[in-house]
């Protein structure tokens, strides 16, 4: 399974600045130390799996429904 980790992603995903720190540590020890991370990354990406910061299909049924009749 692929999980991004880019800041603007993690932020959409309610990531903090706490969390973020982890991420940078873990991003260098990946670099630095040439750690193997792959379960920091799984661990720390699980606690944020529940996109927060968009819209979707329920909030705006008949702006979705415009939208598909415009293809």
């Amino acid at each position: 399974m692929r999980c991004g980790l880019g800041v603007a992603e993690m932020t959409r995903f309610g990531m903090g600045s706490e969390k973020f720190r982890t991420l940078v540590g873990t991003i260098a020890g990946a670099i630095l130390e040439d750690r193997t991370v792959k379960k920091e990354v799984r661990d720390l990406r699980h606690e944020f799996s529940r996109l927060r910061y968009c819209f979707g299909e329920a909030d705006f049924p008949e702006t979705m429904e415009a939208l598909r009749s415009t293809l």
